[in-house]
């Protein structure tokens, strides 16, 4: 019987390869075989990972950095952002030969991504814009919302996002905005059956301000606004399809 720990893709390869010998001693060569094919795919893995970025040419080295860019997570606050990075080709010489500032660089975006921000999405989008040169002393980096400059936010973004290095575009969230479109009129529905069933129940009660049981019209007008309200928000969720 054999125990083992598998820490990662290739020890796991390897157990599977000890669990080909049948009880009898025998070898499963079909096993063997397609297992041996995932180990040489594992390794070349490895070995590609383990190229320096000393050794990689320019245009190898900024899909390096445009894959790395495109892997930072992105706060879900942010679903609704719009980012452009900008590196001159001073920059990227700089962060060639310097891991350190190439860090720097990284560590800057990162944070951005992964920044909560509460208006993004409530303001309809927001956009940023990072320029990142040979040094840490000539980053410029800027932002703003989608209401910027009278409505003008996502214009002055395409136009400064022109032959950016890499960029992230927000796509359309039609669920979200359909989701505003439907709440608001759920609201306005509760609201016009409020006033409607009010309107109703104050003339339908005596000018005394009490029924015949002596309950308050105005209790009575809210009782039955309530129970219209409830009753018109209902249809128009089974209708649509609400989803809280």
């Amino acid at each position: 019987m054999i125990n083992s720990i598998n820490v990662n893709h290739t020890s796991q390869t390897y157990a599977n390869i000890a669990k080909a010998h049948t009880a009898n001693g025998s070898i499963n060569q079909s096993m063997i075989k397609a297992l041996a094919g995932k180990i040489e795919e594992a390794a070349g893995v490895s070995k590609a990972s383990e190229v320096s970025t000393q050794e990689m040419t320019m245009e190898e080295y900024k899909e390096y950095i445009a894959d790395k860019i495109s892997r930072l997570p992105v706060d879900p606050s942010q679903a609704l952002s719009s980012t452009a990075v900008h590196i001159s080709e001073k920059g990227f010489e700089a962060m060639k030969n310097d891991p350190e500032y190439e860090k720097w660089v990284m560590d800057t975006l990162e944070y951005d991504f992964a920044f909560h921000d509460p208006w993004c999405n409530r303001c309809g989008g927001a956009y940023a814009v990072h320029y990142f040169g040979e040094s840490k002393e000539t980053y410029r980096g800027m932002g703003w919302y989608k209401g910027y400059q009278n409505g003008k936010g996502e214009e002055l973004f395409n136009d400064k996002a022109k032959d950016s290095f890499w960029s992230r575009r927000a796509k359309k969230n039609s669920q979200i905005e359909q989701q505003n479109k439907k709440h608001l009129e759920k609201q306005r529905l509760q609201k016009a059956a409020y006033e409607k069933a009010v309107f109703e129940a104050r003339m339908m009660t005596p000018a005394v301000g009490t029924t015949s049981t002596g309950t308050s019209a105005v209790s009575v007008a809210v009782s039955v606004a309530v129970t219209s309200a409830s009753a018109a928000i209902s249809s128009y969720e089974s209708g649509f399809g609400i989803m809280e």
